[in-house]
């Protein structure tokens, strides 16, 4: 009897030990694919669908209810978002993470806005007051959440100034004022500033810039598309 049990014994041991012998040699990781580009553009408003991943595993075949995706896009403001893609087979092991970046586009941003601008620091003091003019906003050629925009501050159809568009904000980086006779000599001048915008309804709200010549003040704009 203490025989039979000897033996029992052995052969759950021996089973356990080629179950755990089996679950160890597992030490191949999975593989993500990517379905789709690795970097896509959406603009402003556009509904974002994610083309996922394929995960496959040399043993566990297709784990494709494992895969844990992060990162979401926001389609109401510009920018760049990146999505990232991890699984781990039944053994634990990770594969190596892929990412897709998401850029959405300032697009539809562009148009012809009238402006109110209150126009405050000039001097002369006369150089103050409220003016009202037409600027015409285009999206840049070759940066996805660039703008260009003409007639900047009424200084003429000629002077045009770009904006970065990103998150909830606009910016204008510092940058010469040029395209008007008025900005040569004494009358040179560096401009630069920030703004709102309404990525659900595509339209700039407002600018609030600074000349680095006083003489032309610093304006508070109120954007309304047409």
């Amino acid at each position: 009897m203490k025989k039979n049990i000897l033996v029992l014994g052995a052969i759950v041991i021996t089973g356990a030990s080629i179950f755990t012998s089996c679950k160890k040699d597992d030490t191949t990781p999975p593989e993500l694919t990517l379905n789709g580009d690795a970097e896509v553009s959406i603009n402003l408003g556009d509904t974002y669908n994610d083309a996922g991943v394929t995960a496959t595993d040399d043993r566990d075949k297709d784990i494709q209810s494992r895969v844990v995706t992060t990162g979401t896009v926001d389609n109401t403001k510009c920018g760049t978002y990146v999505i990232t893609y991890n699984v781990s087979d039944e053994a634990g092991n990770p594969a190596t993470e892929v990412k897709r970046t998401v850029k959405v586009k300032s697009d539809k941003l562009a148009g012809t806005y009238s402006v109110t601008d209150i126009v405050t620091g000039a001097v002369p003091s006369s150089g103050n007051g409220t003016y009202n003019y037409n600027v015409t906003v285009t999206q840049s050629t070759s940066e996805y959440n660039r703008i260009n925009i003409s007639n900047f501050g009424g200084f003429g159809s000629g002077v045009t100034v770009y904006a970065i568009v990103e998150g909830s904000n606009i910016t204008i980086p510092s940058q010469a004022l040029t395209g008007d006779p008025q900005f040569s000599g004494s009358g040179a001048s560096n401009v630069s500033g920030t703004g709102t915008y309404n990525g659900g309804q595509f339209k700039i709200t407002s600018i609030n810039y600074t000349c680095s010549n006083a003489m032309y003040g610093n304006g508070n704009a109120t954007y309304t598309k047409q």
